[in-house]
């Protein structure tokens, strides 16, 4: 088995990320961008498989998570999907990357920053996204009360003990495993609840003409969602596959496919990955580190 290695790396705004890598030579980089109350170390079983295909996986801390700064209130103002988006794109600016294609990968909020950062790009391989968080009808504001209800759900989490938490969680979802439930609680303690208070957590730009204007110019979109508690809703995919993406149903499975269905999603990662990315020989890959 190839070994995997992670370090951290903090950018000029103070935002933390994991950088994993294999023995692999390397095939690509992705920017794997957690959800809403997550974190990179939240993701990092997910990031490590990637990392075993031979991708560089950079997994930031979004801002108001993990060890990243936290939003100021001008921050919040500015609406803090944006200012994800600037700080991820400050992030990638200072990184010394392979001489090989980006990816861009994202589960819920961090869904709609991975596409954003994607268009911003210009030049992204393709996009792999887990049940994006993306409200329709289509607006970048979140409504006040579904911003109420989950400030309250957080800090309800939030006044539990870790152990506590993660015992909650394992009962509200039974397939997910004690490590996992574990890393969500962690995580939760850590997310800036100013945040979740304020609610815009999507980039302004409208998803719609992102996801077209993405596949339009040669970047394949592929988005994963399931059956159960799900953001995606059927009038969601219809407009998704009119956008020209690709979209998967893992029966089943809820908003957190990856603690629901790991094998299945890793699979759909694992084909994109395959699909999107060109065969190089492993000599050509070397040379690339």
């Amino acid at each position: 088995m190839n070994s995997v290695s992670t370090h951290s790396v903090v950018s000029g705004q103070g935002i933390r990320a994991m950088v994993t890598t294999s023995e692999e030579p390397v095939r690509a980089s992705v920017l794997m961008v957690h959800g809403l109350g997550e974190s990179a170390s939240s993701i990092a079983a997910f990031a490590r498989a990637w990392a075993g295909w031979g991708i560089l996986v950079v997994a930031p801390d979004l801002r108001g998570h993990g060890r990243s700064a936290r939003f100021s209130e001008p921050e919040l103002l500015a609406h803090p999907g944006d200012v994800w988006v600037r700080d991820v794109l400050d992030l990638l600016g200072g990184l010394d990357l392979p001489d090989a294609p980006i990816l861009c990968a994202g589960h819920s909020a961090g869904g709609g920053v991975a596409a954003a950062v994607a268009a911003a790009l210009g030049y992204a391989r393709g996009v792999f996204l887990v049940d994006p968080f993306w409200r329709f009808p289509v607006t970048p504001y979140q409504k006040p009360s579904t911003a109420r209800s989950a400030a309250e759900q957080f800090r309800a989490e939030q006044a539990l003990s870790i152990d506590a938490l993660a015992a909650r969680l394992s009962e509200q979802w039974p397939r997910w495993s004690p490590s996992e439930c574990l890393a969500r609680a962690r995580s939760v303690h850590e997310t800036q609840l100013e945040l979740v208070a304020d609610g815009h957590v999507i980039p302004r730009e409208p998803w719609p003409g992102l996801v077209h204007d993405l596949v339009a110019a040669g970047t394949p979109v592929d988005v994963v969602t399931g059956t159960v508690r799900c953001g995606i809703k059927p009038m969601h995919r219809t407009i998704l596959k009119e956008a020209g993406a690709q979209v998967h149903i893992v029966e089943g499975a809820g908003h957190f496919i990856r603690r629901d269905a790991p094998d299945a999603l890793l699979d759909l990662a694992r084909a994109f990955v395959d699909r999107v990315l060109p065969s190089v020989s492993t000599e050509e890959a070397s040379a690339r580190q």
